[in-house]
């Protein structure tokens, strides 16, 4: 539910003045948390022309609902870059597709990371001029049709489903919460992470069989077995690599977090080089380095930084 109204501290009198449930009261919400996000991000790239550190940090995290959301859209940059390079085909437009997509103010962040990249020359700005069709993925009619709406500019495809077929993508992306929700099986994860030649997203697995956990909405989430996914992981192809400091097992709930890559070798090693030299970059050339950790995943960023799945198996799980 959502809930709008005022508290009067005098008589104490507590007064609601709108009050929305279901969809509706998702939709309201999620579309100002997001919008909020968009506009920083705005302000943000404008203020890496000229501002301090400082105000730049100041309006992550101030305004940015998740402290690591910046760090997470450069992700997504080096996985478009990764691709792009791989192809060799700078000219050519990408596809990018994303798993809760919600407003696509990932568009914005991505321009964030750009402008921040070129404020400290680690990447020259015609280096990264990227087209981007970008396909999004939420339940939401409101928020998809609101996407488009704010990215007159953009290339910008919604579908509250699973498009037909789901595959020919360059990147896909998604964050655990939005695969918890919505794939039920090994096969289904396999088959999502292998609609693009590199995907970047976060899971969370069940080292000991599929469990399912209902929250507040009465939807499960399904934490498959870690086991299982990497079969169908291994009979999909593609390589598997962990951020190395990603992994957070958590034995009281029976599960393991992990911040994770999948696809075509050449695009994954591309892309671990990218990720470390540029987070490397940001570490040695920001002035604050507090700001340098919210921007580079707090990670060292040197090209030992990923991991193979099979080695995290067998190190930490004993498999």
């Amino acid at each position: 539910f959502l809930e709008f109204g005022a508290i009067d501290p005098v008589d104490a009198q507590r007064l609601t003045w709108d009050f929305r449930v279901g969809q509706q009261s998702y939709d309201w919400f999620m579309a100002a948390r997001y919008l909020n996000d968009l506009l920083t991000y705005q302000d943000m790239t404008v203020a890496c022309l000229d501002a301090g550190e400082q105000e730049i940090e100041a309006l992550l995290r101030e305004n940015i609902h998740h402290q690591d959301d910046a760090s997470v859209n450069l992700g997504k940059l080096v996985a478009l870059l990764a691709v792009r390079d791989a192809a060799a085909r700078p000219s050519e437009g990408l596809r990018f597709i994303e798993l809760g997509s919600t407003l696509f103010g990932c568009i914005e962040g991505i321009e964030f990371c750009r402008a921040l990249l070129d404020r400290y020359r680690l990447v020259a700005s015609d280096e990264m001029e990227l087209n981007v069709e970008w396909s999004g993925i939420d339940n939401s009619r409101m928020l998809n049709r609101l996407a488009k709406l704010v990215h007159p500019g953009s290339e910008v495809l919604t579908h509250e489903d699973y498009p037909t077929p789901l595959s020919g993508y360059d990147v896909f992306f998604a964050k655990g919460v939005s695969l918890l929700y919505k794939v039920e099986t090994p096969d289904e994860l396999a088959k999502v992470l292998s609609s693009a030649k590199i995907s970047v997203f976060d899971y969370s697995f069940s080292p000991s069989g599929t469990r399912d956990r209902y929250i507040g909405s009465g939807k499960p989430l399904h934490y498959l077995d870690i086991g299982d996914c990497r079969a169908a992981l291994a009979a999909a192809g593609g390589r598997f690599l962990l951020r190395s400091g990603s992994p957070e097992l958590e034995p009281e709930r029976d599960r393991v977090r992990i911040e994770g890559i999948f696809g075509d070798p050449e695009v994954v090693e591309r892309f671990v080089a990218i990720d470390a030299r540029l987070r490397r970059g940001l570490t040695e050339r920001c002035g604050s380095a507090a700001f340098a950790r919210l921007m580079t995943a707090d990670t060292p960023g040197g090209q030992d930084d990923w991991i193979d799945f099979d080695d995290f198996r067998s190190r930490t799980l004993g498999d």
